[in-house]
This record gives C-alpha cells, structure tokens and sequence, in this order.
C-alpha cells in the first residue's frame, strides 16, 4: 500500500466514523479521496518540476490533455499510485521537451501538418480498432469485450 493509499485510507476512517458512516460509505469516501489526494499530489509535482525545468505551460498542458484522455485509454497501470504520478510527470517532461525541440527546428506549416497527419492517423486507429457498444451493436463476445 502506498504512501497515497494510507492517508485516503486513514481520513475516510476518521471522517466515516465521526459522522456515522457504513463501512459501504466509508470505501466511497476512501476512494473519492484517493482519486483527489493523488490528482492533486500529480498536478503540484507537475508543476514544481515545469518550474524547475522552466517549461511549466508546455507540462500542464501536456498533463491537462493526458487527464482528458485518461478516461478513454486506462491511463498508466502502474503498481503504486506513487509510480504512477511520477510516470506521468516524466511523460509530460520528455513530451515538453520534444515540442520545444520540434518548435525550434519546425516551420509552423509544418508542425501544423504533422498534427493534422497525427491525429488523422489516431483517429483511424481507435475507430477501427476500438469497438463501442451501442443498443444497435452490444458486444456480445467476452473476448471482444476484454480487447
């Protein structure tokens, strides 16, 4: 259990029991508070290291758009909550650094095509690759599901 794990784990505790709470309402407020304690943890390491680094927009914007996503791809399965935000915080550091190396040597034509051709090419891969259910459509085979 990670250093995030034990204090969500000890407030629930405290808070449950000081206002009454089944041990059901207190693993909600366990993980209602693990997922605020480690997003916040996230965005001010994030941010002490843009700082440091003196990329702090080109990182929270990197780390604002991976949130986004996050809902949609999983996110990074790391075995601690802690190895989870410092991989993120690598992450948005190796990507500021390649945007700051492609601003410097790329045109803005350029970098404005090799977007479009970036996403064009995402887009392509989750629609082909990623099957959605829908009321038309359910995914009825467990393989397909688990994919």
């Amino acid at each position: 259990m990670g250093c995030i794990e034990k204090v969500s784990l000890d407030l629930s505790d405290k808070l449950g029991t000081k206002l009454n709470k089944t041990a059901e309402e207190k693993a909600v407020l366990n993980y209602g508070l693990f997922v605020m304690l480690h997003t916040f943890i996230g965005i001010v390491i994030t941010f002490l290291v843009g700082i440091i680094t003196g990329m702090v927009l080109e990182m929270m914007i990197i780390s604002v758009t991976t949130a986004w996503l996050k809902r949609y791809t999983g996110g990074v399965h790391a075995s601690t909550p802690e190895r989870c935000a410092i991989i993120g915080v690598l992450l948005s550091f190796i990507l500021s650094i390649v945007c700051r190396y492609l601003e410097s040597v790329l045109d803005i034509k350029w970098l404005i095509l090799l977007e479009i051709i970036i996403l064009s090419f995402s887009y392509c891969v989750v629609y082909k690759k990623c099957p959605v259910p829908s009321k038309n459509k359910p995914l009825k085979k467990e393989s397909t599901r688990k994919n």
